[in-house]
Parts: structure tokens; C-alpha cells; sequence
């Protein structure tokens, strides 16, 4: 899939992958895309249900503006949509309602991986925080590339839960450090 020279103006994205991951999202190109006044910039969301991944993906030549949180990684998005239960006073109910209700078992299964993403020459101004992670994440975010990023914001945020990130060229233009949590080999 190719997203290419597109500009967005408001909205909750300029990219989002998922929430719907349990099939996969693979080979992603996203280039010469704009976005302005959008909540979020590159999304990466699931929930701990969905399972599956999001893989193989470059994004490249993107300038935001005036974007609150430029990159989210939040792969247990929005718990009251996402974890369903079923009224036990209700009767009738379709089959697939269950399957949607139905808890994954083991819980591990239902954890989405994000790996082998490039971010490259991305240029982003008048920034919130520049990167949000999930609340209560087991899944992981794996081989990371990013490439002259620059942003320019008040807070850097978070990084948690990250494996084999590499950062050349990363500039963070902000008031607040960065912090990581259970992170491994981050080379800059």
C-alpha cells in the first residue's frame, strides 16, 4: 500500500495503523504526506484483544504542523470500545456478539507487535509531546529506524516497552526530557 502526497487538516491522524490489527498490516509506504492541525500524527493503536502486528513500514518525507503528539504507540487504545461484555439480562444474541465478547486466551495472544518500521526526514513544529505510548503495554515495539527527525514541541514523552531502536539524526527541540521505560538497546 502507497499513501503519498496528501495533506490533512484537522481530524485524529494524518497515518493511523489499526485499531483493527488481529489480520496484520504489512509493506506500508507512506511519503510526501502533510498534516496540519491534526490530534495525533503517525498512529500506531490496538488493544491487547486484537493480537496480529504492523510490520514492514516506511514512512518518509513528512511535515507536520502544529500537531499535538507528532507519534503514538498505543496498543491498548480506548478500553470502553475495545473490551466489550455482554448484558446478562440480554437474549438472542448473535453469535458473532459472543465471539466479539469472548476474552483471548491465553492473553498473550491478543498482544500486537509493531516491528521493523523506518521514520525518515520528518519534520514536525509546534508539538504538545512528541511521542505518547499506550498505558499498560505488554506488546512490544521492535526495530524502529529513525531517521533525521526533527521536532519542536514543549514535552519529548515517553518511550516504554521498546526493543532495537536506532535514532540517527533525532532532534527533539523541547522544554521537557525525554523518558523511557523498559527499553532495550536504543542506540543513538
Amino acid at each position: 500500500m502507497v499513501i503519498r502526497n496528501n495533506t490533512t487538516r484537522q481530524g485524529a491522524g494524518v497515518i493511523s495503523f489499526g485499531s483493527e490489527t488481529s489480520g496484520g498490516i504489512r509493506k506500508v509506504v507512506a511519503y510526501g504526506n502533510r498534516g496540519i492541525g491534526t490530534a495525533e500524527g503517525i498512529r500506531f493503536k490496538s488493544a491487547t484483544t486484537r493480537g496480529g502486528f504492523v510490520e514492514d513500514v516506511l514512512i518518509r518525507d513528512l511535515k507536520l504542523e502544529n500537531v499535538p503528539l507528532p507519534f503514538t504507540f498505543n496498543l491498548n487504545w480506548y478500553a470502553a470500545y475495545s473490551y466489550v461484555t455482554l448484558p446478562k439480562e440480554l437474549k438472542d444474541v448473535p453469535a458473532h456478539w459472543t465471539v466479539l465478547a469472548t476474552p483471548v486466551a491465553p492473553k498473550e495472544r491478543g498482544f500486537c507487535e509493531v516491528r521493523n518500521i523506518t521514520i525518515e526526514n520528518v519534520q514536525a513544529t509546534g508539538a504538545w509531546q512528541v511521542s505518547r505510548p499506550p498505558a499498560s503495554l505488554r506488546s512490544q515495539s521492535l526495530n524502529l529506524k529513525w531517521r533525521n527527525v526533527s521536532v519542536q514541541g514543549r514535552g519529548a514523552g515517553v518511550i516504554e516497552n521498546a526493543r532495537n531502536w536506532t535514532m540517527t539524526n533525532v532532534k527533539l527541540q523541547n522544554q521537557r526530557w525525554l523518558a523511557a521505560e523498559d527499553v532495550q538497546q536504543i542506540r543513538m
